[in-house]
């Protein structure tokens, strides 16, 4: 059965790391049947808009995580593949955001 993983937003958390290492080993107590210690996690970035809903998951079970800050770099999508680049030089902003991203716990 696909389920389509839980979305959080990490900035609304008092201690994101937390939240993050209780999901994943939460994760990997239920879906890996394995040690609960594992801290490896798998990033993939959705390239999907602040409206628009993520499909399930068809790769197993994760976490989408919106509202990530970039300090110092911002997300370029107009590369392809799109990737992190710096701030332009007399920016205002300090920092950029980073589009929906699913974490999924992975085996060594």
């Amino acid at each position: 059965q696909r389920m389509l993983p839980s979305i959080h937003q990490l900035g609304d958390y008092f201690n994101p790391q937390a939240v993050l290492l209780g999901t994943m080993r939460w994760l990997t107590a239920t879906h890996l049947m394995g040690p609960l210690d594992v801290d490896n996690l798998e990033f993939q970035v959705t390239f999907l808009g602040p409206g628009e809903a993520p499909q399930p998951s068809l790769e197993g079970p994760g976490l989408y995580v919106a509202n990530m800050s970039l300090f110092g770099a911002r997300w370029d999508a107009s590369f392809s593949p799109a990737s992190i680049a710096e701030m332009e030089e007399g920016s205002e902003a300090l920092c950029g955001q980073l589009p929906l991203a699913l974490l999924r716990p992975v085996e060594k």
